[in-house]
This record gives structure tokens, C-alpha cells and sequence, in this order.
């Protein structure tokens, strides 16, 4: 995840340790939080929930680091559920505003 992050205009020049600690601070990575801690801020839709990040952060503690394929598997499937939340609450959000 971390890699991932890292590959976005965001966080491109930051290190893990940074990334980490911006997650740490703040419980997240908010806008607030990439303005305030780390100095950096929003462009375009480089976007990362700060749920998907609590996750993978969790997930790598659980598997002490090691990317099995159960790992992996867990990853995707925790990620799913994150975005498949966000979609539906999205989608709640525009039917209300129709039909208001």
C-alpha cells in the first residue's frame, strides 16, 4: 500500500516513514492533515480513503509483513468493501439530491 501511495502525485517524494507518520497524526490521511503534517496539498483526484489506509495498516500488523496469498486475498477483499461503501453512500447522496 505504502508503494502505492507512493506512486501518486501526492506522496511521490515522500518516504514510507513520512507516509506513516501523516497516517499516525492524524488517524488518516485528510486534507488537513496533508496540508498540516506533511506540507503537501490535494491534486486533482489523487484520493486515498483514510479507511483503505487504516485497513492495509492494519492487515500488514496482523500478517507480521508477510504478503501471502491469504495476504493478498485480504487486502482485496477489505479494499472491495471500502469502495463498494463509498459507492453506496455515494449513490444514496444522488438519488436524495433527485428526488428532493
Amino acid at each position: 500500500m505504502l508503494a502505492l501511495l507512493q506512486q501518486t502525485c501526492e506522496y511521490s517524494d515522500f518516504s514510507e516513514a513520512q507516509i506513516l507518520q501523516a497516517a499516525g497524526k492524524t488517524g488518516g490521511f485528510s486534507d488537513t492533515a496533508k496540508s498540516t503534517v506533511m506540507g503537501k496539498t490535494k491534486k486533482d483526484n489523487d484520493w486515498i480513503p483514510t479507511e483503505a489506509v487504516r485497513a492495509i495498516l492494519k492487515i500488514r500488523d496482523d500478517f507480521k509483513g508477510v504478503m501471502s496469498e491469504f495476504c493478498i486475498s485480504q487486502i482485496l477483499y477489505d479494499l472491495n468493501a471500502i469502495w463498494r461503501n463509498l459507492m453506496r453512500k455515494e449513490n444514496d447522496a444522488i438519488k436524495k439530491r433527485l428526488t428532493a
